[in-house]
């Protein structure tokens, strides 16, 4: 069962989460071979994604190995500036080497975003 964990996005900063995946024993997960993404959607059945954070576009960073296996979250202030919801509905997926008939969902919730003041 994925975790609920809800975050903000502070609108024109950079952003950026740095988590361990455990398995039930407090065991980290070994990341090798992972790929991993964090659809966000305003409403759970809409079509239009207004967050697509992947390992292909190095929105998500999976590094396994040296002290612990970490996944990071990183979305540049550029990226961040040109977000427009308030809040939406997200899924954060593992893709195993194995593909995605063994794909986990690793963490669900809310994300909100901090909206910045207008510079113009």
């Amino acid at each position: 069962m994925a975790s609920i964990y809800n975050f903000t996005i502070d609108q024109g900063s950079k952003f950026q989460r740095l988590m361990t995946w455990k398995d039930e024993n407090k065991v980290i997960i070994d990341l090798t071979g992972y790929t991993a993404r964090l659809e966000a959607k305003v409403n759970v059945g809409d079509t239009t994604k207004v967050l697509n954070m992947t390992t292909v576009n190095l929105q998500i960073v999976l590094l396994p190995g040296l002290i612990a296996d970490h996944i990071e979250l990183v979305l540049k202030a550029t990226v961040t500036d040109d977000l427009d919801f308030h809040a939406a509905n997200y899924n954060l997926e593992m893709i195993p080497p194995s593909g995605e008939d063994d794909v986990t969902r690793l963490l669900q919730g809310r994300v909100n975003l901090n909206k910045e003041v207008a510079t113009s």
